[in-house]
């Protein structure tokens, strides 16, 4: 069964708060790159392009960091929360609109405090966490920010979600019909009008008002017809659909439901999406690093300045206590490298179904028989009379090649029998993917930023950590026999890409691997 998209115009007005938390104006990538893929990634949530929203945010929140940008960190946090929260998966929208809220309060930003307040209201009473929401509600009316239209619209709309998730459907459509005609009064944007209209329509159906609801969802689908949003246009599609069947009107339901299953699908591609959400969680794998390897750095300090201290002053006992702290959260960042490699290896796993699944359908197409990565002669003519193609030094490969090659190459790489073995090289994977070495090479570090060697050392420690999990399957072997088998020949080999790709040592991995078990037994 496919995933369907879950949009809720609660989450999506509530989307444009924090989308809208900087001015709208044109960046250029080589002088503000933060702001830059930042808009780049709001343009393409906006058009329900969620997965290149997602990378967008990635690449907003690495530039961000470096260039101590707090506010577009905060919104690009923002971003990729209400994504998440889109796709239906509130948990993790809730963990990055907590992460942006801490922040944000730490760093004494009021304004995307507030933001991300009332974001959380939003999320909690969608979690039917009506005490949660009530909390942030609190914090939402008590933080002071400058446009007073927004707040009081946003007031009205908590105080209606809130009514809802408590049960209370009298007070919820109460506000509902305050926030929509205060949004007409202020003539705010169609998105403020159109989501509490949406959210009174949902309210109708429940209510058995099934007429006074398909009036509500008609309107709006005029309205999104002329202006193109799909995230509010699946929503409404789907309302539509079980408002028809309930009136038995079978025909008009089954074409609210073709073209809802057809916007469904323009917005959400799982393939793209699951790589978009693997760089996400490699950009936190590399910030988990940094953490652990500036931890480590104050250690080693830390323990010169024990042994001076004690010499000096005798205060060993205050230093020891530091220590212990930092110790201890080194410790917790390494545990969650540990989880974070987990979630990697299932990601693979996912993104393997998808690869199998992609190709599948690729080869019912009508396709040319040509399907290697080197272009043909007539594909180099097609692309000389316009076609577009991806050019770096004397590599010209069309995006429907590098794509088809770069499926190629995962379906190898994700063959773990195939690349354990100790004479895999470049070479050989050109050779199985009916390519050269020097398209290839380029394929790899266009798609992943990385050469051929890294990207092999990955896969194979991403193995060797799953392995060591496995101890039912495994853990009768020892290290040694593990990363034989995966293609090393020397323990100091091995140990060198483990620290390398983790961080840590592989006995520290086991370590923390068995402290883990332990606590969840």
């Amino acid at each position: 069964m496919r995933k369907r998209l879950h949009s809720t115009p609660i989450l999506y007005t509530i989307a444009i708060l924090i989308l809208a938390a900087l001015p709208v104006r044109a960046v250029e990538e080589k002088h503000f790159p933060a702001a830059y893929w930042k808009q780049k990634g709001d343009t393409c949530f906006h058009a329900g392009r969620f997965a290149e929203a997602l990378e967008f945010y990635t690449r907003a929140l690495d530039g961000a960091k470096h260039n101590k940008d707090n506010h577009i960190y905060y919104a690009s946090i923002g971003g990729i929360g209400n994504i998440y929260a889109s796709m239906g998966d509130l948990k993790r929208a809730r963990h990055y609109a907590v992460m942006g809220y801490e922040a944000s309060v730490k760093d004494g930003d009021n304004e995307m405090q507030w933001r991300f307040a009332t974001n959380l209201v939003g999320i909690c009473c969608l979690m039917k966490d009506t005490k949660g929401a009530r909390a942030f509600f609190r914090q939402q009316t008590a933080i002071p920010i400058k446009d007073q239209a927004t707040r009081r619209y946003c007031f009205l709309q908590s105080q209606a979600h809130i009514a809802l998730a408590e049960g209370n459907q009298q007070m919820g459509e109460y506000y509902l019909k305050q926030t929509i005609g205060f949004a007409k009064e202020r003539r705010m944007s169609a998105a403020h009008v159109l989501a509490p209209q949406i959210d009174l329509a949902q309210l109708k159906a429940q209510q058995g008002r099934t007429d006074e609801a398909l009036r509500i969802y008609q309107s709006a689908y005029g309205s999104l017809r002329k202006a193109g949003n799909p995230s509010f246009l699946v929503s409404v599609l789907k309302g539509m659909e079980q408002a028809y069947r309930k009136e038995g009107k079978r025909d008009s339901a089954e074409t609210c439901r073709a073209e809802y299953l057809a916007a469904s699908d323009s917005v959400f591609n799982a393939q793209q999406f699951n790589i978009a959400t693997s760089k996400l969680f490699e950009y936190e794998n590399a910030q988990t690093k940094e953490q652990i390897d500036s931890l480590v750095s104050q250690n080693k300090v830390q323990l010169a300045t024990i042994g001076v201290f004690v010499l000096m002053l005798g205060g060993f006992a205050c230093f020891y206590i530091a220590l212990r702290r930092k110790t201890r959260s080194l410790q917790e960042a390494q545990r969650t490298l540990v989880e974070k490699n987990e979630e990697l290896t299932r990601n693979d796993h996912r993104n393997k179904a998808l690869l199998e699944q992609y190709v599948s359908m690729a080869n019912r197409r009508d396709t040319p028989p040509h399907t290697t990565g080197a272009p043909t002669a007539a594909e180099e003519r097609a692309k000389a009379e316009g076609g577009e193609e991806r050019k770096r030094g004397d590599i010209r490969l069309s995006d429907e090649q590098r794509n088809r090659l770069l499926n190629s190459i995962a379906t190898v790489m994700g063959d773990i029998g195939v690349i354990s073995r100790a004479d895999f090289n470049l070479a050989t994977l050109a050779s199985m993917v009916e390519s050269n070495t020097k398209y290839v090479s380029w394929v790899i570090n266009d798609a992943y930023d990385k050469n051929f060697k890294t990207l092999l050392n990955e896969h194979r420690i991403r193995e060797a950590c799953r392995r060591m999990a496995d101890q039912e399957h495994y853990g009768h072997l020892t290290l040694q026999a593990i990363y034989e088998d995966l293609g090393w020949t020397s323990a100091a080999g091995f140990i060198q890409s483990f620290r390398k790709v983790n961080g840590m040592t592989p006995s520290m991995y086991q370590k923390l691997l068995r402290k883990g078990g332990k606590k969840k037994g």
